[in-house]
This record gives C-alpha cells, sequence and structure tokens, in this order.
C-alpha cells in the first residue's frame, strides 16, 4: 500500500515525499532514479520475473486479513519470491473445489504426476499465504500425501506428513477432520525407520499421546523397528505382509533397498548363499524373480557343474551366490548409496 501510495504522489513536494521515503525504507537517491532522472520507479515486477519453479512456499508473511480474490479453479506452481497478490490467489471457498476438481480431472484426463502435483502445491501453497489451517487443510495434505506415495514421490510425501504431524495438534482443526491421525502417525514414523533418522524417530515417539502409541499401526511399527535393528530379515520381510493402513504402498518404496542390505549381510555370513532362501524370505514372488533382481545388480553365481548344465534345468534353479567375488560389487550397489529425499514438496 505504501509503494502505491509513492506513485500517486507524482510532484508533491519534496518534505512529503521524503517523509514518506525514510517511512518505509526508501534511499532518496536509488541508483534507478539516477538512471531516471529522479522519477519514481514502479518497484513491482512483472509475474514472471517474480516468480520460479521447484520449492515450498518460502515463509512470505501476510497479513492476518489476507485473502485472495482468484477464482481459477487450477494453477500453475510457482515459487514465490515476492508478497502474493491477492488476485493471484484463491480464497478457501474456491480452494475447496478446487481439490476434488484437480484429482478427479487427473483421472478422467490421465494426467501426469508432475501436472497434479504441482497442482496439489499450488492449493497448498495458496492455503499458506491465507494461514488457512483447518478440516480443509488436512483434507488437502492428507490427499497430497495419499497421491504422493502412489505417484513414488517422497519429496511430497515428507512435506505433507511432516505438516500433516502440526495440523493434528491444532485446537483450530475439528476432532472430526483428524479421523486418521493415528494411521499418517505410524507411516510417518515408519517414512523415518527406513530412513535411519534416529533423532527424528525419538522426537517423534516423544510427541505421541498413549492413544497414539498403541494403535494397530504403531504397534507394527515398533516390531518393525525392532525386526531391522535385529538385523531379522525373516521378520522385517514377514512384516511386509502385514502391514495395517497404507504402511505397504510406502514400504514398496524402499522394498529394493531393504532387499539390497539384507543380501548385503547374508553374503558376509557365508561363502554361498542359495538364490532359493533369499526368494523365499525376501518377499520376492518366485526363484527366477530372486535370480533376475541378482543379476540386475551384477552379483557373482557359483558356476555349476557338467551335470546340472547337461540336466536341462533353469538357469536360476539351484543357484548360489559366490559371497567372495560377489561382496565388492554388491557394496558398491546403487541401492544402498544415500537416498536422502530433496524434499520440494
Amino acid at each position: 500500500a505504501s509503494l502505491r501510495m509513492v506513485e500517486g504522489l507524482g510532484a508533491g513536494g519534496k518534505g512529503g515525499l521524503a517523509g514518506l521515503r525514510a517511512s518505509v525504507g526508501l534511499s532518496l537517491q536509488t541508483k534507478k532514479e539516477k538512471k531516471s532522472g529522479g522519477a519514481i520507479l514502479k518497484p513491482r515486477q512483472s509475474p514472471a520475473s517474480t516468480t520460479t519453479h521447484h520449492s515450498e512456499f518460502n515463509a512470505f508473511r501476510t497479513q492476518a486479513n489476507f485473502i485472495g480474490t482468484s477464482d481459477q479453479l487450477e494453477k500453475e506452481y510457482l515459487r514465490l519470491t515476492d508478497a502474493p497478490r491477492e488476485e493471484e490467489v484463491r480464497p478457501e471457498p474456491v480452494l475447496r473445489e478446487a481439490l476434488p476438481h484437480v484429482i478427479r480431472k487427473a483421472g478422467m484426463e490421465r494426467k501426469s504426476w508432475k501436472w497434479l502435483g504441482d497442482q496439489m502445491r499450488a492449493i497448498r501453497q495458496d492455503m499458506k499465504v491465507q494461514r488457512i489451517e483447518n478440516d480443509l487443510t488436512v483434507k488437502v495434505y492428507e490427499n497430497n500425501a495419499d497421491l504422493a506415495i502412489e505417484n513414488g514421490d517422497l519429496g511430497q510425501f515428507n512435506v505433507c506428513v511432516t505438516q500433516l504431524g502440526h495440523l493434528y495438534r491444532l485446537s483450530s482443526v475439528p476432532s472430526d477432520a483428524k479421523t486418521r491421525k493415528n494411521e499418517y502417525h505410524a507411516i510417518r514414523y515408519v517414512y523415518l525407520i527406513v530412513n535411519g533418522l534416529k533423532d527424528a524417530i525419538m522426537k517423534e515417539m516423544g510427541q505421541m499421546s498413549t492413544e497414539e502409541k498403541v494403535d494397530q499401526g504403531m504397534v507394527w511399527a515398533e516390531k518393525f523397528r525392532k525386526a531391522l535393528q535385529l538385523q531379522n530379515w525373516v521378520k522385517v520381510f514377514t512384516l511386509f505382509t502385514t502391514a495395517p493402513y497404507r504402511i505397504p504402498a510406502l514400504l514398496q518404496l524402499y522394498r529394493d533397498k531393504l532387499r539390497m542390505n539384507a543380501i548385503r549381510v547374508l553374503v558376509k555370513s557365508s561363502n554361498r548363499w542359495p538364490v532359493k532362501w533369499i526368494s523365499d524370505n525376501l518377499g520376492f514372488q518366485s526363484e527366477r524373480d530372486a535370480f533376475q533382481f541378482l543379476c540386475d545388480h551384477q552379483a557373482v553365481f557359483v558356476d555349476r557343474s557338467a551335470a546340472v548344465l547337461q540336466s536341462g534345468l533353469p538357469e536360476w534353479e539351484g543357484r548360489h551366490i559366490d559371497s567372495k567375488k560377489s561382496l565388492p560389487v554388491l557394496k558398491s550397489c546403487k541401492l544402498l548409496s544415500s537416498n536422502k529425499v530433496h524434499a520440494l514438496g
């Protein structure tokens, strides 16, 4: 508002102009003014130059009563690099329509996750700048987290489940909007476990109520954490089949990494390891699938005897990993490299 007042002053006197400039922290002579012969230049840039892609809303503070005026159900997500404008932000009633609209359109028109993910981020951004934290906010973040898991987007998933932990604890969010609270506490807890974030695990557990700790999801998650800690791989993959809520969808994104961790430990304990055991105990559909997985990651196998070769058995049956030759390759496997999430959200 102050900047608009500056523009409207025109030649309204040196004293008034200097006083107004001082009040808004502007210098009497900017480089732009020098180049323009002392004229007051409009500081607002074009939309294209004030916004860029690839980041969550970066915490521009808005007035408590800031309400957008846009009626667009769809909106391209752009990172804010300047204070938001009312005409570019959708108010809550429009956002309530936009959420089901973009999800429905993505399904009917087979839109890519990039399109839908950007639409979800734009909705979240519009809520953020208007400080909307209510039942709609929870619904948006829950839907966004679900969709992110389905599409393997751990960045958006991480942002959403972290924010849900905050929203579930707010008194401004009605209790009937928190029906999935225990579910998402458990899902986030499992996410922290598979990423080995010990400090965050302790913090998360310390913030949970007794009710949340005894929920089926948390009880399962604790069993899973202990099995991983003990490297009880048979139990780890057995637990895969009994995971509640949407935990199986999350674990699916980490399944191969967990398998490779298990195989690396196994080959350290024996000179040779049967592919069939790996197939039966690490969640593979068949011995053939386990053999193909090992081949894809350059595992080395014990040579088969001439008799076995002449028997006509499929190449995957009766095979053993050559531990000594495989270990150096498996140690450098890309699945085991750090996969920290770059959570652009």
